[in-house]
């Protein structure tokens, strides 16, 4: 699976030498992000940078599982968004950014783990994996 993404997580640039540039910062590529219920929301964090000039007037399509989910308007350098409702399990999300003729993307896969710790025993549940005590050293 790590083969698939090589190289995609940085940013694929058009041929011909396209000057945007898109880059996941969270989460990254192989990531295990830990929710606290079956159904967690994610904070997603992406730059899109132009070489000459400012992002301006950029859209970023945000494909989630290879679906289509929203049409970002870029208004800075670094962007902050949240998915909402997604399942524990992996992941998959692209940025597919636009400005005029210019084209980049990013892709990551991530995983989504429930974890949940009891604040009166001490005692961590895993989901179906079981669960253990958190000892104080």
């Amino acid at each position: 699976m790590e083969e698939m993404w090589k190289g995609r997580v940085e940013g694929v640039r058009q041929p011909g030498g396209s000057e945007l540039e898109v880059k996941l910062i969270h989460p990254q590529q192989g990531e295990h992000v830990v929710c606290d219920s079956p159904q967690c929301d994610v904070q997603l964090e992406f730059e899109v940078r132009r070489r000459r000039g400012e992002a301006q007037g950029t859209t970023a399509d945000l494909f989630i599982n290879g679906q289509r989910a929203a049409e970002l308007e870029v208004a800075e350098e670094t962007t902050r968004t949240r998915v909402v409702d997604l399942s524990v399990g992996w992941h998959t999300i692209e940025l597919h950014a636009r400005s005029g003729s210019q084209y980049s993307a990013a892709a990551a896969s991530f995983r989504l783990v429930y974890l949940l710790v009891n604040p009166y025993s001490g005692e961590i549940s895993f989901g179906a994996r079981g669960r253990a005590r958190v000892v104080e050293r």
